[in-house]
């Protein structure tokens, strides 16, 4: 039987769907503690071992993935019970339940219809009145109207990326001007650096930028911080990740093909944007994901 040594606690992740609303399993693995089997010759994957069901918020667990969300709700939460299938080969370890924070990459806005005031009222019974001649209107200067100015300020929506990783020692800070600390992170080499998801941009009372994440606010100094994925195409990518990286039929990553090893080096066709994430589709037409934490340029 499955372990439920997380049963009692509060697992949340942020999560974004891809262009039809949908999000794959292979997007939660990589928020899960990484198990093999017994021999060690075999990694975790989506669709050999996650078993996923949907406890609440509307969705759907089908062809490994989640499917249901409308196109025309742009944030949601939902809830998911994971496990594995094969439990007694891989530890039989689960997650659950697990709290999905779900920014939908496929929201298209909603239609809010009102009702239209034609300036008709309704005709009811009795005498008719004949209606009073206009009053003769008063001769006034002409004036500029005065229009109200709302001291609101605007509000932007700033392009940011989607995920970032620390490239130096950091810290997390609770406020914009980034003087109240609350977590440092040392430097680590990039395959286990920190990696936040950002939540938005902000700026200092001196207009530096900052990035919102989850607890706080760190720096957008590009010599502290970096895009997790890719955003440009290339020519060859070497494998970085130290458990290999999983080549899938689709840009959604399901389908598994195969697992390349670590150092091997993968011919690449071109760069997809998959939500809000990337994927490099190879020369011999398998896609992988484009994270910089499983492969590097070559």
């Amino acid at each position: 039987m499955a372990s439920t040594a997380f049963s009692n606690q509060i697992v949340t992740m942020d999560v974004t769907t891809d262009d039809d609303g949908n999000i794959a399993f292979g997007e939660l693995l990589p928020n899960l503690v990484a198990v093999t089997n017994n021999d060690g010759s075999r990694p975790l994957t989506a669709e050999e071992d996650l078993q996923v069901t949907v406890v609440n918020g509307g969705l759907a667990a089908e062809n490994n993935q989640l499917t249901g969300l409308s196109s025309s709700v742009e944030f949601a939460t939902a809830t998911v019970n994971i496990a594995l299938k094969n439990a007694a080969e891989i530890g039989g370890y689960s997650i659950r339940p697990l709290t999905l924070n779900i920014e939908n990459d496929a929201y298209t806005g909603s239609n809010t219809g009102g009702n239209t005031d034609n300036g008709g009222g309704s005709t009811g019974g009795g005498s008719t009145t004949t209606p009073e001649p206009a009053p003769t209107p008063e001769t006034t200067p002409d004036v500029t109207p005065i229009v109200p100015i709302s001291s609101d300020p605007v509000i932007k929506k700033v392009k940011h990326p989607y995920k970032i990783y620390a490239k130096r020692a950091m810290r997390l800070h609770k406020t914009v001007e980034l003087n109240q600390p609350l977590q440092s992170f040392k430097k680590q080499a990039r395959t286990k650096a920190k990696t936040f998801t950002v939540l938005g941009v902000s700026y200092s009372k001196g207009g530096a930028k900052r990035y919102r994440v989850a607890g706080g606010y760190v720096t957008a100094n590009p010599s502290y911080v970096a895009n997790l994925y890719y955003q440009s195409n290339t020519k060859r990518i070497r494998v970085i990740s130290t458990k290999g990286i999983n080549q899938y039929k689709t840009a959604k990553l399901t389908g598994k093909v195969r697992t390349t090893k670590r150092n091997q080096v993968l011919k690449v066709k071109r760069l997809i944007k998959t939500g809000k994430a990337t994927r490099y589709q190879l020369t011999n037409g398998n896609y992988v994901s484009a994270n910089k934490q499983l492969v590097i340029w070559k």
